[in-house]
């Protein structure tokens, strides 16, 4: 995904798995920028603009600060020691507040241990909608905490959409 999205500005990878990484997998995005398999969750994690997660982990490992101005993809929504997170300056983006504050989340243990509220969030929708996040500062971190099927629905509204246009199918409101 990162690949596509960035393309030539995507100069290196750090792959990071208890399991191990499958390395004949990764000849497409070799080919494209260096991808460093490494040993260690933290070598990933020090230096990444870009951090995603996403496991089934038994027990939050993640107790470091990110890189000042990172995006944390915090797909598997229970990573992170809570004081690891949640300064004064990160920016926490939900796609749904009320599914994703529950369940024993970071975001529920952030309401929970550190007084997160809905209104401290940014919501996706504002975010691709509105560019509720153009005005940030860049040295920003932005955690964006998915637990709701928010992007899932917006491909296949979107599909839908695109399909219905092909089509001349619907009815075009003002």
């Amino acid at each position: 995904m990162c690949s596509h999205i960035l393309g030539s500005k995507l100069e290196k990878v750090y792959l990071y798995d208890k399991k191990k990484v499958s390395v004949h997998s990764l000849k497409e995005l070799s080919e494209q920028c260096e991808v460093i398999v490494t040993d260690k969750w933290e070598k990933a994690y020090e230096n990444a603009d870009i951090f995603i997660t996403c496991t089934v982990a038994k027990e939050r490992y993640i107790n470091k600060r990110p890189q000042q101005g990172s995006l944390l993809l915090n797909v598997s929504l229970r990573d992170y020691c809570i004081d690891s997170v949640l300064l004064e300056e990160d920016i926490i983006v939900v796609d749904d507040w009320n599914e994703v504050a529950r369940a024993d989340t970071d975001i529920q243990r952030m309401k929970d241990m550190k007084g997160l509220t809905q209104e401290d969030c940014f919501l996706l929708k504002d975010v691709i909608c509105e560019e509720s996040l153009k005005y940030i500062p860049p040295k920003s971190t932005v955690m964006f905490n998915p637990m709701g099927m928010s992007v899932f629905d917006v491909a296949i509204g979107n599909y839908y959409y695109r399909e219905s246009i092909k089509k001349g199918l619907g009815l075009l409101l003002d």
